[in-house]
C-alpha cells in the first residue's frame, strides 16, 4: 500500500498536469463559447441582474451568492468569458480533489481525469447557462468537497461535509449524484488496497449518515429561507414534490433508467451523451476494458468472501449513484435534461482512477491511452459543434425579429405604446438548427426564443422595449400565419402576430 501523501505534496508533483490538462480542454474545446454569443433559450433573456431560478427551486444558496456579488460588484452580469474561466477552474479544482482524495499516482490517470471532467456534454451543456455557469460550478466544488471531507469518518469532517452538500443543493440540485459516486469508487479503491469489508461497511454507513444530515440541513434550509424570502417551492422538475417518498414503482423504474442509460450509450445518442457516432464504438471498447479492469479488480480484492459480495454491491451500486438524478425526480426521465447528468461522467472515471490496479502490460496501457484520447477529443470536438450551433441559432434569431419588427413598425397607425399579442409559440420557419441535426441540438435546446426570454431579448438584443400581452382581441376568421401577407396587424390597438 502506498504512503498517503499530503494536500500540498500531492500538488506538487500533480499540479502542474492538472494545470496542462485544464488549458487545453478550456481554449481548444471551449475557447469558442467564451469569446463569441452562445446559449439557448434562458440565457437570451438575461444581460444582467439574473443568474437563474432561486428560492423558489430550492436554490436559495444561489439567491445568497446573488445578493453578496451585487454587494461587491453592483449586480451578475452574463460575462462568457469571466463566467466559463472561473467554472472551469472550480472543475479543475474538483478534479484535483477526487485525485487527491483516492491518491492516483499516475500522471496519465490525472489528465484523464481532469480531461474527462471538463469535456463531458453535461459541462457543455452547463456551459450554455453563462450567466449561472460559475455558480453552478461552485455548486460541484462544494459536492466533491463534501465527499473528501465526508470520508475522513469524523465528527467535526461529517459536521462540515453535510454543510458543504447542503450549501451545494442550495446552489443547484444536480451535483449530488456525482458526489454519491465519488464515494462509491472511494469504497471500491478502499476494498481493492486491502482494508477488511468491516471498514469499508463503516465508512459506508459514516457517509451514509452525512449525506443523509446533508439532506436535512438543506431541507431545513429551504423552509427557513423560503419563509424569509417570502416564496413558495414552484412545481419546475417536481420542486415542491421533493420531498415526498416515491413509491416501489418509481424507485424500480429509476433504476431501470439508471442501468439503461449506460446500456443504451453505445447504441443511440441518448441525452447528447454519445455523439458523434463513432464515439459510441469507443464508449462499447470502453465498456469491455471496464469490464475486464472489473475482473482484475476481483482477483486484487481479498480472498475472503465478504470481501468479494462487497465489491459486486459497489460495482452494482455505482451506475444507481451517478444516476441518481432519475431518484430525484421519481423516475420521470422527461425531467431530466443533459446538464443534469453530470454524475454519469463517474463512469468514465473509473478506469483512469484504476489504471495502476487493473494495467499490466505495456500495450494494455497504450491501448486505454488511445481509447480514452479519442473519447476525450470526440467529446471536445462535440463541445465546438454545439457551441457554433448555438451561435448560429443566435443570430438566426436575431435577424427574424429584425424583420418581424421592422414590419410592427412599419404598419399604419402604430404607436410605441400597443401591446404585442402573439398567437403561438414561435415562428413556424426553417432552424438553422435543422442543418446542424438533433445531435447537437439536443444541448442547444433552441430554435426561436419564446416563453419568459422573448421581452428580455427583444429588449437586450433587439432595442425594441415594446410589452407584451397574453390577452388578445377577438380576431377576424382566417387570420394569416407568419410570414404571409396580414398576419401582422393591429386589432383594437393591439399589435396581433400568428405564429401557428
Amino acid at each position: 500500500m502506498n504512503q498517503h501523501i499530503s494536500p500540498k505534496s500531492y500538488f506538487h508533483l500533480y499540479g502542474k498536469s492538472i494545470f496542462w490538462s485544464f488549458f487545453l480542454c478550456v481554449f481548444c474545446f471551449h475557447g469558442y463559447a467564451m469569446a463569441n454569443l452562445t446559449g439557448n433559450n434562458d440565457t437570451m433573456g438575461i444581460i444582467s441582474g439574473y443568474a437563474g431560478a432561486g428560492t423558489s427551486s430550492g436554490r436559495w444558496f444561489l439567491d445568497i451568492l446573488v445578493k453578496i456579488c451585487r454587494l461587491l460588484f453592483g449586480n451578475v452580469y452574463f460575462l462568457p468569458w469571466f463566467n466559463l474561466l472561473t467554472g472551469f477552474f472550480f472543475i479543475a479544482c474538483s478534479a484535483f480533489l477526487i485525485l487527491y482524495m483516492l491518491q492516483i499516482r499516475s500522471k496519465a490517470a490525472v489528465v484523464f481525469v481532469t480531461a474527462l471532467m471538463l469535456v463531458f456534454p453535461a459541462t457543455t451543456s452547463m456551459a450554455l447557462y453563462g450567466y449561472t455557469f460559475h455558480f453552478n460550478m461552485f455548486s460541484l466544488l462544494l459536492a466533491v468537497s463534501a465527499a473528501v471531507l465526508c470520508v475522513k469518518e469524523t465528527v467535526p469532517f461529517c459536521l462540515l461535509a453535510s454543510l458543504f452538500l447542503s450549501l451545494s443543493l442550495g446552489i443547484y440540485q444536480a451535483y449530488l449524484p456525482f458526489s454519491c459516486a465519488i464515494m462509491v469508487l472511494f469504497w471500491i479503491k478502499m476494498l481493492v488496497n486491502g482494508h477488511s469489508s468491516q471498514k469499508v461497511v463503516r465508512s459506508v454507513i459514516f457517509c451514509g449518515a452525512t449525506v443523509l444530515l446533508g439532506l436535512i440541513l438543506y431541507f431545513i434550509f429551504t423552509k427557513f429561507f423560503c419563509s424569509l424570502f417570502h416564496v413558495s417551492l414552484s412545481s419546475y422538475k417536481g420542486i415542491n414534490q421533493m420531498t415526498n417518498i416515491p413509491s416501489l414503482g418509481k424507485l424500480c423504474l429509476s433504476a431501470v433508467y439508471s442501468y439503461g442509460l449506460l446500456l443504451v450509450l453505445p447504441l443511440k445518442n441518448f441525452y447528447g451523451l454519445s455523439t458523434p457516432p463513432i464515439l459510441r464504438i469507443f464508449i462499447l471498447i470502453y465498456y469491455v476494458l471496464a469490464l475486464v479492469a472489473v475482473i482484475r479488480l476481483y482477483k486484487k480484492t481479498p480472498s475472503v468472501l465478504s470481501g468479494k459480495i462487497l465489491l459486486s454491491l459497489l460495482l452494482l451500486l455505482l451506475p444507481l449513484a451517478a444516476n441518481l438524478i432519475f431518484f430525484m425526480v421519481g423516475g420521470d426521465k422527461s425531467m431530466v435534461y443533459a446538464a443534469m447528468l453530470y454524475g454519469t461522467v463517474a463512469i468514465f472515471l473509473f478506469l483512469p482512477l484504476f489504471f495502476s490496479e487493473t494495467i499490466c502490460s505495456s500495450i494494455q496501457k497504450h491501448t486505454v491511452f488511445f481509447i480514452m484520447g479519442i473519447m476525450v477529443l470526440l467529446w471536445g470536438w462535440y463541445s465546438n459543434g454545439v457551441y457554433r450551433t448555438s451561435h448560429h441559432v443566435i443570430e438566426q434569431n436575431i435577424t427574424v425579429w429584425n424583420r418581424i419588427i421592422t414590419k410592427i413598425e412599419s404598419l399604419e397607425g402604430y404607436r410605441t405604446e400597443m401591446p404585442l399579442y402573439i398567437i403561438g409559440d414561435q415562428p413556424d420557419l426553417p432552424s438553422v438548427s435543422d442543418n446542424y441535426g438533433m445531435d447537437f441540438g439536443q444541448l442547444v435546446s433552441l430554435d426561436y426564443v419564446c416563453g419568459w426570454a422573448l421581452p428580455g431579448f427583444l429588449k437586450n438584443y433587439m432595442g425594441w422595449n415594446g410589452s407584451l400581452t397574453s390577452v388578445g382581441p377577438e380576431l377576424p376568421p382566417e387570420f394569416p400565419v407568419y410570414p404571409d401577407e396580414g398576419s401582422i396587424q393591429i386589432i383594437e390597438d393591439v399589435v396581433v402576430i400568428r405564429f401557428e
